[in-house]
């Protein structure tokens, strides 16, 4: 980080307002955002939704202050309402609608290596950066299946890939898994599917879908979730 990127971070945390932060804009879930994978996932993402609490239109800009990966083989990208941006990119400008929310969201690339890795975001409205600002921290962890369990544990399964018609997800009860949800490139919502109890098979129709790469989260009857996978659409 340079100087001037540092004296600024300082300014800010200096001057952190709790009030200025609820009354503009809000993150949810609250820090730290936290997430665990597998080693055989490609990726994990910590998601975090970035609400503008006011009826203006709402200029933010995130600065990623720390990218502490335990792992060299891991690297971290930052999904906002623009794009994904890679390990290079350290900030970024973009903008929220009045009273509208967006995604501020971290992928932690495994490149199927287990290991952990924490990212802290500092996110201000640049037209008050001294007293509307906060940090937000994304941990995740991701081990090597079955080095801990007692008993083995079926893997979670999602095939075909790359996928045409429907996709399939296979799991065993120990997952309890509860809600699908899918995601394009850059973090948006586009569905979501609740499982009735007892599936351990669930096919999901695809036709919908556009050609491009999506994200697949399952997520448990805790509410928890228990892995994301990537899957690419074709014609």
């Amino acid at each position: 980080m340079n100087k001037n990127l540092l004296l600024t971070y300082l300014l800010l945390c200096f001057s952190l307002t709790l009030k200025a932060q609820t009354d503009v804009f809000s993150i949810s879930p609250v820090s730290p955002v936290s997430i665990s994978g597998d080693s055989d996932d490609y990726e994990i993402v910590a998601k975090s939704t970035i609400t503008n609490n006011t009826d203006q239109e709402l200029r933010l800009t995130w600065v990623r202050i720390v990218n502490d990966l335990a792992n060299p083989s891991w690297q971290t990208l930052v999904c906002d309402n623009i794009t994904c941006w890679g390990p290079t990119r350290n900030e970024n400008t973009f903008g929220l609608t009045p009273n509208g929310e967006g995604n501020l969201d971290v992928h932690f690339q495994t490149d199927n290596e287990p290991g952990s890795g924490s990212v802290e975001l500092l996110v201000y409205a640049i037209d008050d950066s001294a007293n509307v600002n906060m940090t937000i921290t994304y941990e995740a962890d991701a081990w090597t299946v079955g080095i801990d369990d007692d008993e083995p544990v079926q893997e979670l399964k999602i095939y075909p890939n790359p996928v045409r018609n429907f996709i399939n997800i296979d799991y065993d009860w120990s997952h309890r898994i509860e809600t699908v949800e899918i995601y394009n490139i850059i973090g948006k919502k586009i569905a979501t599917y609740t499982i009735p109890a007892g599936y351990y098979t669930y096919r999901i129709d695809t036709d919908q879908l556009d050609e491009g790469m999506y994200f697949i989260s399952l997520i448990n009857d805790r509410q928890e979730l228990v892995t994301t996978k990537t899957f690419s659409k074709v014609e």
